[in-house]
């Protein structure tokens, strides 16, 4: 006999009657259950609130006060080339430019001038947040970004209002 289902009348104990109906109402999934399941059942809650609290705590700390020490130096003048798509109303078009950008590292932060030519604009001041390889273009008033840096390369993606591009600098020395 399997545990708590009733399958023949031969299979039911002698009792007063209190057991055989606990297990025929629990069968039907109405009435009373067992205490061990009610507990159980009542603890999920608690279990799932105290998952999305441990979750929580450990995404917090994703934000920008968490970085890496900068095990780069992106002090110099940076040149290339940005390869991308751009949008116009309903018109998407591949473009391409040139850049052009000269920056000063001070900790784990770097501020310059960026100059582009091509058919988008977004020349200006820019400021780019290091940590490990990585400069992340974190003010700049027409694009974000985030490049890798290897050796007297970088290379990453950007991203404006109106446009999405892949993004490669050298060095100059």
């Amino acid at each position: 006999m399997i545990a708590g289902m009733v399958t023949s009348p031969e299979d039911r104990e002698p009792d007063d009657g209190r057991r055989e109906r606990w297990r025929t109402e629990a069968g039907r999934g109405g009435g009373r259950t067992d205490p061990y399941r009610r507990l159980a059942m009542q603890s999920l809650p608690a279990v799932f609130i105290a998952l999305v609290v441990v979750v929580a705590a450990g995404c917090a700390g994703a934000g920008e006060s968490v970085s890496m020490e900068p095990n780069v130096d992106v002090t110099g003048k940076w040149v290339g080339h940005y390869v991308g798509t751009f949008s116009s109303g309903t018109v998407v078009s591949a473009q391409q430019g040139t850049i052009e950008m000269t920056l000063t590292q001070s900790g784990s932060q770097a501020t310059g001038d960026l100059r582009v030519t091509g058919p988008f604009d977004p020349s200006g001041p820019v400021q780019v947040a290091i940590s490990g390889n990585t400069a992340r273009i974190i003010r700049h008033p027409k694009l974000t970004g985030t490049l890798t840096l290897l050796g007297d390369r970088m290379r990453g993606d950007v991203i404006g209002a109106s446009f999405n591009a892949t993004v490669t600098l050298q060095r100059q020395e």
